[in-house]
């Protein structure tokens, strides 16, 4: 009974091991993933299945000028502009069918200013498969839509320069011709 004692004492010893070890690897996990959320350069937002906010990072708090307090429990689209809200039921199922998805949208600021984001969401789904919500990452492309607007107007201009030069050297072509015309009838 005593030798039973001792090997059961050293086979819970063990288990108690193992779990400490488990438990300091998930905290440490945690910890880094923690640590990644919080710290990303990205908007990230995690969503329930009916696209309740329930965490967001530093960065979407900045990007939207609201404290983390004043996302969490918010709707997905009370940040949305009209376009982007009624595009959303259907962006939410084509979530759910696809597991994925890309979109630019404009989002509201706590100020009332209005930006453009691009936006990619992943869906999470239970271990039975069952869509119960997402992780939105989101990046202000306000820079990069600028300098789109900036590319347009430089290629219109381009355009214009194009098109007056060529009307330049009609013109310069045609008064060239008028006179040699004449000279030209002179001499025969």
């Amino acid at each position: 009974l005593e030798e039973k004692v001792k090997e059961r004492t050293s086979e819970l010893l063990k288990e108690v091991t193992e779990r400490k070890q488990y438990q300091y690897a998930l905290e440490e996990s945690e910890k880094k993933y923690r640590f990644l959320f919080n710290n990303a350069p990205d908007g990230i937002i995690q969503i329930d299945s009916k696209g309740t906010i329930v965490n967001c990072n530093k960065r979407e708090s900045e990007l939207v000028g609201y404290k983390k307090e004043e996302i969490i429990g918010k709707h997905l689209t009370f940040f949305e502009n009209r376009e982007s809200t009624e595009k959303f039921e259907k962006r939410l199922i084509d979530l759910q069918n696809e597991g994925y998805l890309e979109a630019e949208v404009f989002l509201y600021r706590k100020n009332g200013t209005v930006f453009p984001v691009w936006r990619k969401v992943s869906a999470i789904y239970n271990f039975d498969g069952d869509f119960t919500g997402a992780i939105i990452h989101t990046r202000d492309i306000t820079e990069r839509k600028q300098a789109e607007i900036e590319l347009i107007k430089a290629k219109e201009k381009a355009e214009e320069s194009d098109r007056l030069k060529t009307s330049f050297l009609q013109n310069v072509s045609h008064e060239i011709r008028t006179p040699m015309s004449g000279i030209l009838g002179f001499t025969d």
